[in-house]
Formats: C-alpha cells, structure tokens, sequence
C-alpha cells in the first residue's frame, strides 16, 4: 500500500530529476538580479496563486502531473540561466521555496488520491461518485486555506529575505 513516505519519496525522487533534466538542458547566462519592492509581495503571491489554485481545479484529471514536473524542469533552467552557481542558488530559493515546493507536493498529493478512487477495485459508481464528492470536500477544507497561507508567507520571504540575501552575496552588498 502506498504510505506517506512513499509518496514524500517519489515526489523527491522526480523532482530531482525533473530539476536536474532542466539545468543539464540549458546554456548558462546572466541575469541582473534586481531589488524586489514590497509591492512585489503581491505580484507574487497573487500569481501563486491563480497557478496553483488553477493546477488544483485539474487534480481530479491528474494535469498537475504535467504542471508540477514541468515548473521543477524550469526552475532547473533559470537555475542554470542565471549563471549563479547551484551551491549559492538552491539555498537561497530553498529560503522561500520551501514553501511554493509544499504546495506542489500537496498537488501531487491530491492527484494521486484521486486517481486511487478511480481505480479502486470492487466499488459501486455511486460509492465512487460519493468518494469522488468527499475528496473534494476534504481538499476544500484541509488544503486551500493551507495552500494560500504557504503561498502568502513564500512571497513575503521571496521579496523580503531571499531577493536581498541574493543581492547581498552577487552584488556584495
């Protein structure tokens, strides 16, 4: 049976790789990294969000998959277009990407629990449309709230820590 941990591990294992498949295919540059403003808070945050929230409306068809992989792979490219070195990048965008990164696992999440409805075995259509209806309630209830949250203190960190502590170790202050 799948655990928790099994699905921490194969969403680790393909992020990684997804990560990785993007930095090996692209050509380093540069990018002036500029200051982010407050305002920029929420830009971000609202962009997040429409994404993410979106990607959450297709859980239930498994599109996040696509979404989820996809946005990994270029987070791998601007990681190597940057031409910041990956011991300085993947620190500082942890600092906020932590948080963008949870959210995407609980995409992940989602998805795959709704793909075990479809294909449990043995249930009735109704008892997998009521499931169906359940699952949806439960994601309604325990993630968008937590989705938004993670997503407002991500943009605050992004803008407020991250951007500056880039700027600090590239431009010496």
């Amino acid at each position: 049976m799948y655990t928790r941990k099994t699905f921490i591990s194969t969403f680790l294992i393909l992020s990684i790789i997804s990560f990785l498949l993007g930095y090996a295919n692209t050509v380093v540059g540069t990018i002036d990294i500029s200051y982010l403003n407050p305002i920029d808070i929420i830009y971000i945050f609202f962009v997040n969000v429409v994404i993410i929230l979106s990607a959450l409306l297709f859980a239930p068809v498994g599109l996040p998959f696509y979404y989820i992989f996809n946005t990994i792979f270029n987070i791998g490219k601007a990681a190597k277009e940057s031409g910041i070195e990956l011991y300085i990048y993947i620190p500082i965008s942890l600092l906020h990407g932590v948080f963008e990164i949870i959210c995407l696992y609980f995409l992940y999440k989602i998805s795959l629990d709704y793909f075990k409805i479809y294909f449990k075995k043995k249930i009735s259509i109704e008892e997998r449309v009521k499931k169906f209806k359940d699952q949806t309630g439960y994601v309604l209830k325990k993630y968008v709230g937590m989705i938004v949250l993670l997503l407002f203190i991500g943009s605050i960190i992004e803008v407020m820590i991250s951007n500056r502590v880039l700027n600090f170790v590239l431009k010496g202050g």
